[in-house]
């Protein structure tokens, strides 16, 4: 019985790649077809939305800024040494190493005065912009455009002393604006790169079971 337990399950994982496998091809099809090449978002516009939302999708499951002063303290306590995610494996492994990776998916205000803490403690820790999130971009009257806002959160944080980044969803953008994930995370790299940040990695965002793909697999 377990053995055909065992055949059942494989042809099921079987399945479950295949399926994703035809969609990511069935994807590009699409996107070659269909593609559209004005992926620029612009400024300004009024993100007077965003942060209401935020607000209400995440009341109560927010920890107090405290806990971060007090995960700084044990820390350095403790002897570990924190470097940025960029510098972890530039940095000698003899030592207790430490990177803090923030994915900002809600509110930038709040990573900016994670940052001030951190700057506090002399720890540089790494903070990723979600290019997906309603704090970030918005479609409006068929345009894309950026926060304004931005700009500030991306310079406070590094100010800082702490890594800025991308927390790429390229593959949600493509499969939303119909264009290609290649060119939504190149011009978001641009974007941070003019303003003078050398983004030197990404992390993903989830996307495995909506695109048969993880977003990891797309970075320029």
């Amino acid at each position: 019985m377990s053995k055909i337990k065992n055949i059942l399950r494989n042809f099921y994982y079987i399945f479950l790649r295949t399926a994703f496998v035809c969609k990511q091809i069935f994807l590009q099809i699409k996107f070659s077809l269909q593609r559209n090449p004005h992926y620029a978002p612009t400024l300004p516009v009024a993100f007077n939305d965003w942060e209401s939302s935020s607000t209400k999708t995440y009341a109560g499951k927010c920890n107090q800024l405290s806990i971060v002063s007090i995960l700084c303290e044990s820390l350095l306590q403790n002897h570990y040494k924190v470097v940025s995610l960029c510098n972890l494996q530039e940095t000698s492994t003899d030592q207790n190493l430490v990177s803090l990776r923030h994915d900002i998916d809600a509110h930038p205000p709040t990573a900016v005065k994670m940052g001030q803490i951190y700057s506090a403690h002399c720890i540089p820790a790494s903070f990723y912009f979600l290019h997906s999130a309603k704090y970030y971009i918005k479609l409006s009257g068929g345009k894309i455009y950026r926060n304004p806002q931005l700009e500030d959160w991306i310079a406070q944080i590094s100010l800082y002393g702490c890594e800025v980044g991308l927390h790429n969803d390229s593959l949600a953008m493509a499969n939303r604006l119909n264009t290609n994930a290649r060119d939504i995370l190149s011009v978001e790299l641009d974007f941070f790169r003019q303003l003078g940040f050398d983004v030197k990695g990404t992390v993903a965002h989830n996307g495995f079971q909506s695109h048969g793909a993880e977003n990891f697999e797309v970075f320029t």
